[in-house]
């Protein structure tokens, strides 16, 4: 008996105005969160291939400058500014670049602070 009034409250209930009012605000309110959602994604993958790109060019800034400086054999040691510039940027290379690109600015760097450290022996 009790089966029956339920199976007819869910008959009236499928077939009243309440029942379309909430399934008209439901369906827009879940494909406007869909929407906003994919929008949210498509930036934050834009928002990182820009800071990625700003890190590739802040490497190559920094490498460039020490490859010249190296190359100037004047100067057996590296400037506190050009250390200032690689500490700056090694939080966003770590957090930005990919661990390929990572990998080898540490290789890079290290190459390049033994070349500095073999300078300074040869001076002396």
């Amino acid at each position: 008996m009790n089966c029956d009034k339920f199976l007819i409250f869910l008959d009236k209930f499928f077939s009243s105005q309440l029942f379309g009012v909430i399934i008209g605000a439901i369906l827009p309110a879940g494909f406007n969160w869909f929407i906003e959602w994919r929008k949210s994604k498509k930036e934050q993958k834009l928002h990182i291939r820009e800071k990625r790109e700003e890190t590739y060019i802040a490497i190559l800034n920094i490498l460039y400058i020490l490859i010249n400086e190296s190359l100037n054999f004047n100067n057996k040691d590296i400037s506190e500014e050009r250390k200032l510039q690689i500490d700056k940027y090694y939080p966003l290379i770590n957090l930005y670049a990919s661990k390929k690109v990572f990998d080898k600015y540490n290789l890079v760097v290290k190459k390049i602070d033994a070349y500095y450290m073999c300078s300074k022996s040869d001076m002396k």
